[in-house]
């Protein structure tokens, strides 16, 4: 009877690949979701349209518009991580932007839009990113909320910024960029100090849209 701890592992043997790590395992799931993605897609395009009966067609461009908006919600989730590691300057581009324009072919100022609000989401306006995830507000609407709570007064309090952003996600429910611009600008005008104060010391006070502004 032959010694186990002298007996040789045949060449031929093939030891299993280790596992990945967690981090490592999710990377290669989402790179597989996007490609599944990308796949369905491609078969979707295939499809003949002007067969589809009126509230078929109808439905789907309800849906369309809504994936267009998580796909955007991907974009800038993929770019605040790209700009949180500084991949842009480890491939000798200045900035992020600068590295969007050159590797993608993105005009200058969409790719400065693309990497602000996506920064905003990601650290100061989380409920914004959630909905454009849910594909409850498009990427021109959650431009407009960056910029609408970002030109806030100085002296508005901390504590009215989540209100304002609930307030404006709820607008765009019913507005479009255009309007949903007007009514931010409503609501800043109605932003006094005054009004602030009484949002500190009432959690439940809210601005409700109106087709001319956000009014109390």
């Amino acid at each position: 009877m032959s010694d186990p701890r002298t007996t040789a592992i045949p060449m031929t043997a093939t030891l299993a690949a280790p596992a990945p790590y967690p981090a490592q395992a999710r990377a290669v799931a989402d790179r597989g979701s996007v490609s599944a993605a990308r796949t369905a897609l491609s078969q979707a395009l295939d499809r003949a349209t002007w067969s589809q009966p009126d509230r078929d067609l109808l439905d789907e461009v309800r849906e369309l518009v809504a994936l267009r908006a998580q796909v955007n919600a991907l974009l800038l989730d993929a770019i605040a991580e790209v700009d949180v590691r500084g991949l842009a300057n480890r491939r000798g581009c200045s900035s992020t932007r600068a590295w969007l324009r050159s590797a993608h072919r993105i005009a200058p100022h969409e790719a400065a839009k693309l990497v602000s609000t996506a920064k905003a989401l990601r650290i100061e306006l989380p409920a914004v990113g959630t909905a454009l995830r849910a594909g409850t507000v498009s990427l021109a609407q959650a431009d407009v909320i960056v910029t609408a709570i970002g030109d806030l007064p100085a002296q508005t309090p901390v504590a009215c910024k989540p209100h304002a952003e609930a307030t404006m996600i709820e607008a765009a429910a019913t507005f479009d960029p255009m309007i949903l611009t007007e009514s931010a600008v409503g609501w800043q005008r109605s932003s006094t100090p005054k009004a602030s104060r009484t949002a500190t010391k009432n959690p439940s006070w809210t601005r409700r849209p109106t087709p001319t502004g956000i009014g109390l």
